[in-house]
C-alpha cells in the first residue's frame, strides 16, 4: 500500500531467492520449456466476470500454470513431462508467490525476471494482469503516434515490459488531423485540434486506452494547430495554436462537467505556435518561438519561463520526479529543476545508449525516465528501441541514471516514418 511496503515485499522475495539455488538440476537451462499462460484464453473470459469470478478464474489460471511449468518439448518436437520444477518461492505455494509478485512494481519486474524461467513467465502473462486489475493497481501503457510517408497518423498502444514483441495492433483517429496537441488523464488520451483539410480544427479525440477505442468529445472555442495541451488537477487546458488576439487563446475543459471556458491571458504572453508542454509543481510550462510562458493554474497567473530553461528546452520533454527532462543535440540528456533553476546532465548511461538518438522522445513510464529512439537496423519495416531509466540525485547534486530495461520493437510500418508524439496512459 505505499512504497515502503513494496520495498520490504521485495526484500523478502529476494532474500528467499538467495536463500535457495535455482540451478540447472531443475531443468531451468533447457531452452525448450514451454509457457502457455501467457496466451491463455481465460484471461480474456475474466474480463467480463466480476471480482468474486475473477478470484476462480485466477486461481485456476494459476493451477493450469503449475502443470503447464512442467512440460518439456525435446528438440524433435514432442512434449513429455519430467519430474515437477520447484515452486516460485522456496517453502510457498505458487498461489501466494504470485499474490506477492503482483503487488510489486512494475518497475522492478525486469529485474525480478531474471530469478529463473517460472518467474519471468509469470510476471509476463496475462495471468499477472488480470490479478493486478483486481486488485485495481494501476500499470502505464506507451502510446506512440506515427505519421507514415502517406501521411497516416496511428496509434499503437505499447506495453514493453510483459512483451517485448508484441503483436502491435494501430488505431486509427475519427478524423484524420495533423498537427494536433495531446494531453492524458487516466486511461484516456486527449487529441487537440489540428489541421483537417489544410484548416486548423476544433475537434477534440478521446482515446480509451482500456477499452482501445476512439469518441469525440466537446469541440474547443476555437480552431488550433500546433498548440499547447496539460492535464492538472483532472482538467484538460488548451492554448495557442490560434491567431493571438483570439479571446479564446486559452480554455480549459472539465471533462465530463460540460464544455470548454475561457482562461483568462494578457495579450503579451501570446503566442501562435507552441514546440512544447510539460507540467511541474501545478505550473504549465510552454515553449514558444520566443521564449515561454509559465501558467499557475491556482492563482490564474501568467508569466516568462525562466531564461535558463528557455535556452535548454525547444522541443520533446518529459517529467520524472519533478524534473522536466530532455534530450540535447549533442547526445545527452539533461534535467531542468525548476526550483533551483538549473539544467543537471545525467550521467551514468553513455554506455548503454547510442551517442545520438535519431527521433528520439521521452515519457514518464511509471515513474522512470522511458526513451524512445529509432534504431538504425537495416530493415523494411520501422524498428524502434525502448529503453527505461530510474533516475537519481548524488551527493555532488547531480544525476545518474539506470538502464532497468531496453526492448526492441517492430512497428509494421514504413522505414521512412516517424514518430510524433510518445505519451503514457494509466490501466
Amino acid at each position: 500500500k505505499s512504497e515502503k511496503s513494496n520495498i520490504v515485499q521485495t526484500e523478502f522475495c529476494l532474500y528467499l531467492c538467495r536463500s535457495f539455488n535455482f540451478n540447472n538440476k531443475f531443468g531451468y537451462h533447457n531452452d525448450h520449456t514451454r509457457y502457455h499462460c501467457a496466451t491463455d484464453p481465460a484471461f480474456s473470459k475474466a474480463k467480463k466476470l466480476n471480482t468474486k469470478q475473477m478470484g476462480s478464474t485466477i486461481i485456476n489460471m494459476i493451477h493450469k500454470f503449475q502443470l503447464q511449468r512442467n512440460i518439456v518439448t525435446p528438440v524433435n518436437g514432442e512434449p513429455m513431462a519430467f519430474s515437477a520444477l520447484p515452486p516460485l518461492v522456496p517453502f510457498l505455494p505458487d498461489e501466494i508467490s504470485i499474490q506477492i509478485l503482483a503487488r510489486l512494481s512494475r518497475s522492478s519486474h525486469t529485474t525480478l525476471s531474471l530469478v529463473s524461467r517460472s518467474w519471468c513467465s509469470i510476471l509476463r502473462s496475462q495471468l499477472l494482469v488480470a490479478l493486478r486489475s483486481s486488485l485495481h493497481l494501476s500499470s502505464p501503457l506507451l502510446l506512440l503516434n506515427v505519421r507514415t510517408p502517406s501521411g497516416s497518423s496511428l496509434w499503437f498502444p505499447v506495453d514493453p515490459l510483459p512483451n517485448p514483441n508484441p503483436n502491435l495492433n494501430p488505431s486509427l483517429p475519427s478524423l484524420p488531423v495533423s498537427g494536433a496537441a495531446t494531453a492524458t488523464l487516466g486511461h484516456e488520451l486527449y487529441l487537440l485540434g489540428g489541421s483537417l483539410n489544410g484548416i486548423p480544427s476544433a475537434v477534440v479525440q478521446i482515446f480509451d486506452a482500456a477499452s482501445r477505442r476512439w469518441s469525440l468529445g466537446p469541440r474547443m472555442s476555437t480552431g488550433r494547430e500546433f498548440s499547447a495541451a496539460a492535464a492538472l488537477n483532472g482538467r484538460i487546458y488548451a492554448a495557442g495554436g490560434c491567431t493571438p488576439s483570439a479571446s479564446t487563446w486559452a480554455e480549459v475543459l472539465h471533462p465530463g462537467g460540460g464544455g470548454w471556458d475561457m482562461v483568462p491571458s494578457p495579450s503579451e504572453v501570446r503566442e501562435r505556435w507552441m514546440h512544447g508542454c510539460a507540467v511541474i509543481g501545478g505550473r504549465i510550462l510552454v515553449v514558444v518561438d520566443r521564449g515561454g510562458v509559465v501558467f499557475d493554474a491556482e492563482a490564474g497567473k501568467w508569466g516568462p519561463v525562466p531564461k535558463k530553461l528557455d535556452l535548454g528546452w525547444r522541443g520533446r520533454a518529459a517529467v520524472v520526479e519533478g524534473l522536466l527532462f530532455t534530450y540535447d543535440y549533442l547526445g545527452k540528456i539533461r534535467g531542468y529543476d525548476l526550483e533551483a533553476d538549473q539544467w543537471l546532465t545525467v550521467g551514468g548511461v553513455e554506455k548503454g545508449l547510442p551517442r545520438f538518438l535519431h527521433g528520439a522522445t521521452l515519457a514518464n513510464y511509471g515513474g522512470l525516465l522511458c526513451l524512445v529512439w529509432e534504431s538504425r537496423a537495416q530493415r523494411k519495416d520501422m524498428e524502434i528501441m525502448c529503453a527505461g531509466m530510474r533516475i537519481s540525485r548524488t551527493e555532488a547534486k547531480g544525476l545518474v541514471g539506470e538502464i532497468l530495461w531496453k526492448e526492441k520493437l517492430v512497428l509494421g510500418v514504413p522505414k521512412r516514418s516517424y514518430i510524433a508524439h510518445c505519451v503514457t496512459v494509466d490501466l
